[in-house]
């Protein structure tokens, strides 16, 4: 195992010792080798990303921004801000920017300490151990995705947290009364969780339906604000 500079030389160890077939498990690991080569067991790797709501952790995306070097192995982000229990799998031995906004690829250098600390790691890793059981695919309702839908296990990311799918939240007009939505909730003409758990950007009527606790005039209507520094475990608690 190993965590940043660590996790590279868990990999090139392995690469020596290639003939004991060693099962490499590495947190925030750059990308290592220029190519994969034969004495690789790819099966036998597995690397973690940390993903939160102040970004990913950039370090296993940075020297892919100046070399040619690879990723080997099974990929998993880590994440669930505020609803931990759940990773995504990414693929098997996939590159660095697979699925990934660019602005994320060196735009997030501020984030390096919360996101890429090895204590930062051990919380999730903590969280995960504490579930006992946990899913693979993907972040769990009312976990912090940004705008990435692959991220959530229902597929659907809207006001930067993971949403059931078959509510179709935030969708203005929408719905006329609350027997439209899945969800049994329609404020101001779009389905909701209910009141008090709309999220910010989407539509409201009146403060107390926002998460936020503020129903704000913006172009085209009203919808919930994003002020206060919102934390993720402020928001869409299912």
């Amino acid at each position: 195992t190993g965590h940043s500079q660590g996790g590279a030389q868990a990999l090139v160890a392995a690469v020596i010792f290639w003939q004991f077939k060693p099962t490499v498990i590495t947190f925030g690991q750059p990308a290592t080798l220029v190519e994969a080569c034969p004495y690789v067991i790819s099966e036998n790797f597995y690397r973690f990303v940390n993903f939160k709501s102040t970004g990913f952790d950039c370090i296993p995306f940075l020297p892919n921004a100046f070399e040619e070097d690879v990723h080997v192995g099974y990929y998993l982000i880590t994440g669930g801000d505020p609803n931990p229990g759940a990773m995504k799998y990414m693929g098997f031995n996939l590159d660095y920017d697979h699925d990934i906004p660019d602005r994320y690829k060196l735009k997030n250098m501020y984030a390096i300490a919360p996101n890429h600390s090895m204590a930062s790691y051990n919380e999730r890793i903590n969280d995960l151990i504490l579930e006992k059981s946990f899913g693979i695919g993907g972040f769990l309702n009312g976990s912090f995705c940004d705008d990435i839908n692959d991220f959530c296990e229902s597929g659907n990311c809207q006001s930067r947290y993971c949403q059931p799918n078959e509510s179709k939240l935030c969708i203005p007009d929408s719905c006329k009364k609350d027997s439209d939505c899945v969800s049994g909730s329609c404020i101001s003409n779009a389905c909701a969780l209910g009141p008090g758990q709309v999220a910010p950007g989407c539509p409201c009527n009146i403060s107390s339906d926002c998460v936020s606790k503020e129903c704000k005039f913006y172009w085209g209507g009203k919808a919930c604000s994003q002020q206060n520094n919102l934390r993720a475990g402020q928001t869409l608690s299912y």
